[in-house]
C-alpha cells in the first residue's frame, strides 16, 4: 500500500484535479481500514510514521525514537499535507460516532419502555457499540502519536488542539451513553471494550498535557527576547 501511495505524493505543479483524486483516495483508504481492521488502521500507521520522521516534540528525545519505513510516502515534505487530511478524517469519524450513539440511545430508550421487544435489537446494539469503541480507539492511537510529534508552532498545532477538544466532547457523549446502557446491561462496557478505551484515553490526555506544557515553554522562549 505504501509503495502505491508513494507515487501520489503531491508536487508543486500538481493540478487541482489530481489533488482532489488523491484526497478522495486517501479518505477511502482511511474509511475502509478504520472499519474493517480490528487492530490498527491506516490513519494510525500514518500518524506513527509522521511521528517517526518529525521526531519527538521534545528535541532532547529525538534520538530515542527509532525511524520506521512502513509508509515510505510519509516524509518531512509530505507530513504537513498528510496531517491536514488526517484531521479531516478524524472529524468524519466523530460525526459517524455521534450518529451511531444517537441511534443506540434511541434503541435503549424505546426498549426500556417495553413498547418493542429489546431482545430483537440487542445483538445489533452490541455490534454497534463495539464499532463505536473501535473507531474511537483508532483515533486515540493516532492522536497519541501526533501529540508526541515534533510539529512546529503554528496552524498545524492549532488544528491538533481543536481536534483533541472535539474528541473529548465526543468521548464524553459516549461515556454518558454507557452510563445509561449499564443500567440495562452491566456487561456492556466490558463487551464493547469501552473500559480499554478509557485506559488509552488517559494516556492520550497525559501526552496532550505534556504537549501543551512543552508548547508553553517554547512560546515563552520565543517571546523572551522581545521582553528584554
Amino acid at each position: 500500500m505504501g509503495k502505491d501511495l508513494q507515487s501520489l505524493e503531491p508536487d508543486e505543479g500538481e493540478t487541482r484535479k489530481q489533488d482532489v483524486v488523491i484526497n478522495a483516495y486517501l479518505e477511502l483508504l482511511f474509511a475502509v481500514t478504520s472499519r474493517l481492521k480490528e487492530e490498527s488502521d491506516l490513519a494510525t500507521g500514518i500518524s506513527r510514521q509522521i511521528h517517526s520522521v518529525l521526531g519527538n516534540l521534545n528535541a532532547t528525545d529525538l534520538s530515542q525514537h527509532p525511524e520506521e519505513t512502513k509508509f515510505s510516502f510519509v516524509s518531512k515534505d509530505t507530513s504537513e499535507w498528510l496531517f491536514t487530511r488526517l484531521m479531516t478524517h478524524f472529524e468524519d469519524v466523530f460525526s459517524s460516532v455521534e450518529l451511531a450513539v444517537s441511534r443506540c440511545r434511541t434503541i435503549v430508550t424505546v426498549c426500556a419502555t417495553g413498547i418493542i421487544d429489546g431482545d430483537i435489537y440487542y445483538r445489533d446494539l452490541q455490534e454497534r457499540e463495539a464499532g463505536i469503541v473501535r473507531l474511537l480507539a483508532n483515533v486515540v492511537n493516532a492522536l497519541d502519536e501526533l501529540t508526541q510529534s515534533g510539529l512546529s508552532l503554528g496552524l498545524l498545532l492549532d488544528k491538533l488542539v481543536k481536534v483533541l477538544t472535539r474528541f473529548l466532547v465526543v468521548n464524553d457523549a459516549v461515556a454518558k451513553y454507557f452510563l445509561v446502557r449499564c443500567k440495562e446491561r452491566k456487561e456492556a462496557v466490558a463487551e464493547s471494550k469501552f473500559d480499554q478505551l478509557v485506559d488509552i484515553t488517559q494516556r492520550l490526555v497525559q501526552h496532550s498535557y505534556d504537549m501543551i506544557s512543552q508548547l508553553e515553554v517554547c512560546t515563552a522562549h520565543d517571546f523572551l527576547p522581545l521582553l528584554t
